[in-house]
């Protein structure tokens, strides 16, 4: 068993019907999709978008998520996110592998090669690479994530805040791509000794 086959023996069954995915022009994820058309996986800690947008759940063709790249610099050779972990921080496939993008300053670390070492990593390494415990946690306190939701830290981590159930909170992933971007932008532009303005989401 292939490790991409072990990670969808334990995920929901697809989120959106068949499909050719015709719009991803990466072969392997165009390929997993066609096989498996999005789902949740490590109790909702992991999300993989369907190739399009069903209802509350958006896919890879919901603005947002399409162009989630392109709202940061240096994005080169960076293509599609095509997953989520429990605090909304992408995978994106590249021409460099499989990417994770840390939402609060925009900076990306390579997490494998292709989407079968993706795969390996996740189910070997699922705490660290999804949230999984903190996701965990949180569900146990307030009941499951809603559809097209997740976690968020009322005091970002930048600032201080900490990953705890305490500090979570749960906000439409596309409402979350616009505050993290805005939040990068800042970080990055910020002087030394200057502040950060947030504005959290409703």
């Amino acid at each position: 068993m292939t490790a991409l086959q072990e990670l969808l023996s334990i995920s929901t069954p697809p989120l959106g019907p068949k499909t050719h995915a015709d719009s991803i022009k990466d072969d392997d994820l165009k390929s997993l999709l066609a096989t498996h058309n999005g789902f949740f996986s490590l109790e909702n800690a992991l999300w993989v978008f369907s190739d399009e947008s069903l209802v509350n759940i958006p896919g890879h063709n919901h603005p947002e998520i399409q162009n989630w790249s392109r709202k940061y610099p240096k994005t080169g050779g960076v293509s599609h996110a095509f997953a989520v972990d429990a605090i909304g921080y992408p995978f994106f496939t590249s021409n460099q592998g499989i990417l994770r993008m840390d939402l609060e300053t925009g900076k990306f670390v390579r997490v494998a090669m292709d989407l079968e070492g993706w795969a390996a990593r996740i189910l070997k390494e699922y705490s660290r690479l999804t949230a999984w415990r903190l996701c965990h946690d949180w569900q146990d306190v307030h009941g499951p994530l809603p559809d097209g939701h997740r976690l968020f830290p009322k005091m970002p981590f930048v600032g201080g805040g900490e990953e705890t159930v305490e500090n979570m909170a749960a906000a439409p992933l596309v409402e979350l791509i616009s505050f993290y971007q805005e939040l990068a932008q800042q970080i990055r532009d910020m002087p030394e000794g200057g502040e950060i303005e947030i504005r959290m989401v409703d």
